[in-house]
Parts: structure tokens; sequence; C-alpha cells
């Protein structure tokens, strides 16, 4: 069923339990008649959820920004290394120094 079939369900029910129950004490089934009660369903998703799709993205561009500075960062610290005059450390650092032993490389 859906929302639209279950709006006009409900709307011709209201006259029916108007005329069935009793209204409260202080008014009249005409006040009732006379406010043009009409239902207004919506699902429980968007009742509970709502328009979150806007707020996703606005975090996942935050997000994205972020890790792209994380990454200019790591770059930065990589070249500032390398100019520290030793070119070679990712050699170095894989395959040990050249000319030490073994155990100075641990």
């Amino acid at each position: 069923m859906t929302i639209e079939q279950a709006s006009a369900d409900i709307a011709r029910m209201i006259p029916i339990a108007l005329h069935s129950f009793p209204p409260a004490p202080g008014t009249t089934v005409k006040i009732f008649e006379d406010t043009l009660l009409a239902p207004k369903l919506r699902s429980l998703k968007q009742l509970l959820v709502g328009d979150i799709g806007k707020t996703l993205w606005v975090l996942m561009g935050t997000l994205g920004f972020v890790l792209l500075i994380a990454c200019a960062n790591i770059a930065n610290l990589l070249l500032v290394r390398t100019k520290d005059g030793n070119t070679n450390w990712l050699f170095e650092r894989h395959w040990g120094r050249v000319g030490t032993t073994l155990r100075e490389n641990f």
C-alpha cells in the first residue's frame, strides 16, 4: 500500500469516526467537520531520518578535503627527507647501509 492509498483510506474513515464515537467534552461533531481534518502521512524513514542526503555530501566533501591535506603533508615530509642530502633513504632503509655489517643495520 502506498502512502497516497493510505491517506485516501484514512480520509475516508475520518467522517465515519466522527459520527461513530462521541466527541470529547466541550466539543461537537460540527467543530470537527468545520476544521476539515485531513491526514498527513509520511514514511517512517522520512520521519526519523529526514533529508540527510545534503548533510552526507557535505561530510563526504569535508572528509575528502582532510584526506587531501593528509596526503600533501606526507608528500611534503618525503620531500624534506630527500632534500637533506640523503637521496638513497629508501634504498638504505630496505637493503641496509652500504659498507656496514648486517648487525649494524638492525
